[in-house]
Parts: C-alpha cells; structure tokens; sequence
C-alpha cells in the first residue's frame, strides 16, 4: 500500500495545485476545477444510436438513485460522458462512461451490457468496477490495462473530486493517486 498525503493550494478560482508523495517522490498536478453541473442537455454531445442506448440504460438503471449532494446519481454519468465526450473521446469511451457504474451500483450484469453493447464495452465496463476482493490500487492497476476504462476513470476521478460528498474527500488522496497513474500509463 502507498502511503499519500496531499497539500491543497487554490491559486486561482480555476484551478488547484496538489502536491503528494507517491513513496518514490513529491508529484505536483495541476487540476481544473470544473463547477458541477446538471447534465441533461446533450447537444454538445454526438448523439449516435449506441451512445443514447447506453444513456437510457444507464438512466434506465440509476432510476431512483440519489447521491450524498442530494443529486440523481445519474447525472453523474451524464458529466462523466460529457467530460469524456469533450476530451474527444470515442463512441465507445462515451457509452463506458455512462454505464461506468451500472455493475457496482445496479442491477445490470455484464451479459446485458455484452449483449446490447458488445464484449469490448462490457470489458471496459467492467474494467471500470471495483470489486468487493481487491484493493482501490489493485482496481486501478486493472484499470489501465483497458485503454478505454482508464480514460473513462480520468474523467470519472476528476468528477468525484469536484464533488461536495464527504465520503469523497476521504478518498481525495488516493483519487489523486490514482488520477497520477492513471495519467502516467501510456
């Protein structure tokens, strides 16, 4: 296990600074902040079949699902797609990101999302789902091995750390931990 600590310095109303010790050495990130935003107007996105197959499936799935902050859980993979959408991302990165949490927090399986999707999207998907046996760092490491789950769990860390939920910021340190190793994977 990595031991992180993390020091927090607003340098402007857009961006932080966070610096950390990975064990190895002192890293220092730069990290947008991005307002939370609700997410219900997709025109900026490209709408294909597949990419508002996988929203309503997703939406579908988090139906009644209410976040800490008192926001439909759903909109949090609306912003995640969106954020992938807005680093150009592809069809399928954008469909990984809305169903990014349908396996962790729902009752879909990987045989629908295989079956409406295909085995390359469930993969990421599943990718994207920690599991009850291992640790936030062993669910990373398998994370960067799916190329287009390590860019959905990017824009999904990046969204957490926005996020007023408290249970989020006693994973801050390890969000950017594993924010810095996901983006150090080439």
């Amino acid at each position: 296990l990595v031991e992180v600590f993390h020091v927090h310095k607003v340098f402007d109303e857009s961006s932080t600074e966070h610096a950390y010790d990975d064990g190895r050495n002192v890293r220092l990130l730069q990290i947008p902040l991005t307002p939370i935003r609700h997410v219900s107007n997709t025109e900026d996105m490209k709408q294909t079949p597949n990419i508002v197959a996988a929203r309503r499936m997703a939406e579908s799935a988090h139906e009644g699902q209410i976040d800490r902050d008192g926001i439909e859980h759903f909109e949090h993979c609306a912003r995640v797609a969106q954020r992938v959408a807005d680093e150009s991302g592809t069809e399928s990165a954008i469909i990984v990101a809305y169903l990014h949490d349908t396996l962790e927090d729902t009752t879909l399986i990987y045989g629908d999302i295989e079956q409406q999707f295909g085995g390359e999207i469930a993969d990421a998907v599943l990718a994207m789902t920690h599991l009850h046996n291992e640790t936030y760092e062993q669910f990373t490491e398998r994370a960067c091995k799916n190329q287009i789950a390590r860019q959905v769990k990017i824009a999904d860390i990046l969204d957490n750390l926005g996020r007023k939920d408290a249970k989020l910021f006693r994973k801050h340190d390890v969000y950017m931990w594993a924010l810095n190793h996901l983006r150090s994977v080439a």
